[in-house]
């Protein structure tokens, strides 16, 4: 289904190789999406199709892959990450630019330049989309990329290393390439008999707030009947929280027969709740409580 508004978009440009990135860039709760093109121009909209005042930036260079969004410079702004190159003599040499996504200007101390390849025609261009992350464990922002003759490029940068402060860190988002904004945490059911658990998809260690409630429905509306788990639990990068080991050592007995489910809400470090969902529905007869 096409979102409805200003979509879809046709552009008399040759397109990219790189996919689209998003990132909230005002904060509005609405992601903004950015892209670029061979023909050397880079593109950012609004969520309903409306072109974001003034992101329409012509000649930087053709953008062969994806943008990616974080604030690098500590000033509480996203800002936009990007190789381009010389494609038809549409700019110069290959370069990295960082732009201050909201303010529409480029940053202090950028573009970058990268080193041309002779006979190249394309300059060297990056050879994949930058990854912002703390390579070191310094603390610090660190930029990674490589470039098509196979220099392997990395920029220490004097800001400090945000996780939560990076909207778009790679290439499709995150280590799996997901291409999803928000699903560093997201729920794995699947039905009744398999593990249920809470997996961390992303490359960093998460936070969250879980909460599981027992809801029995009466009165035509799901009632919480009691609150099981409510609670912080760390969730390992690239690792899982088992939600049925949690459930069963709490030993919940139901003591009244009716229609029961389990609802689950995740919330994570910044407050916001990236999970709301319940398990199948069931039911509780008078003889099951009178055999236990």
């Amino acid at each position: 289904t096409i979102q409805e508004g200003n979509w879809p978009k046709s552009f008399n440009e040759i397109s990219s190789e790189g996919l689209i990135s998003l990132a909230d860039i005002d904060g509005d709760g609405y992601l903004e999406i950015f892209f670029g093109s061979y023909s050397g121009n880079l593109y950012g909209y609004k969520y309903n199709g409306a072109l974001l005042e003034g992101w329409e930036y012509k000649g930087v260079g053709a953008s062969l892959f994806s943008l990616i969004a974080g604030d690098i410079n500590n000033d509480g702004e996203i800002d936009l990450v990007g190789g381009t190159a010389d494609y038809r003599n549409n700019a110069p040499k290959g370069k990295i630019y960082s732009f201050d996504a909201a303010a529409r200007n480029l940053n202090k101390g950028w573009p970058k330049p990268i080193n041309s390849l002779i006979g190249n025609r394309l300059q060297d261009p990056p050879h994949m989309s930058p990854i912002i992350s703390d390579f070191n464990k310094d603390g610090l922002i660190d930029i990674f990329f490589v470039s098509s003759d196979g220099t392997i490029y990395l920029w220490n940068l004097n800001s400090p290393y945000n996780p939560d402060k990076m909207d778009w860190p790679m290439f499709q988002h995150d280590s799996q390439h997901t291409g999803c904004y928000d699903c560093n945490l997201k729920i794995n059911l699947i039905n009744q008999t398999s593990l249920s658990k809470i997996q961390n998809f992303g490359n960093i260690n998460k936070s969250i707030l879980l909460s599981i409630n027992l809801q029995k429905f009466e009165n035509n509306n799901w009632i919480n009947n009691r609150e099981v788990i409510n609670g912080s639990y760390n969730i390992w990068a690239n690792g899982s929280l088992d939600l049925r080991e949690l459930f069963n050592s709490k030993n919940v007995k139901i003591k009244f027969p009716g229609r029961y489910r389990l609802n689950i809400t995740a919330t994570d470090s910044s407050g916001k709740t990236v999970l709301v969902s319940s398990l199948n529905e069931f039911n509780v007869s008078s003889l099951l409580i009178n055999a236990e």
